[in-house]
């Protein structure tokens, strides 16, 4: 299908720009839940028992230690990214957290409509 113009209307029906429509791009989906996490707010994910094991797993298994690293020279943590999943699912596989809590620590905070 080809490409279409469709034009840009405010509120009062005024026509302000026109933009180029492909039929052929699905729509993004609308978000469900807020996935981004400050650092702090991810580590709070957390108990205090799992992190006691995380942090002591650090000593002897160094993708654990990595992870840390890595979460500690982050801005934000986003867990809807791969690399988050990745690694929560890997201390799942070592026995630091279970894979019930991997999936709660995984779940974003759900959005609602007012």
């Amino acid at each position: 299908m080809a490409n279409e113009i469709r034009e840009l209307v405010d509120e009062n029906g005024n026509v302000y720009g026109e933009v180029l429509h492909d039929p052929d791009i699905p729509p993004r989906p609308v978000p469900t839940h807020i996935t981004e996490y400050t650092v702090h707010q991810f580590r709070n994910k957390f108990t205090a028992a799992e992190k006691v094991t995380l942090y002591n797993a650090a000593n002897t298994d160094i993708n654990v230690k990595i992870l840390l690293d890595d979460l500690m020279s982050a801005r934000f943590v986003d867990v809807a990214n791969q690399e988050t999943i990745d690694g929560v699912n890997y201390l799942a596989s070592q026995s630091i957290v279970t894979a019930e809590r991997a999936q709660e620590i995984l779940t974003g905070i759900p959005l609602t409509v007012e």
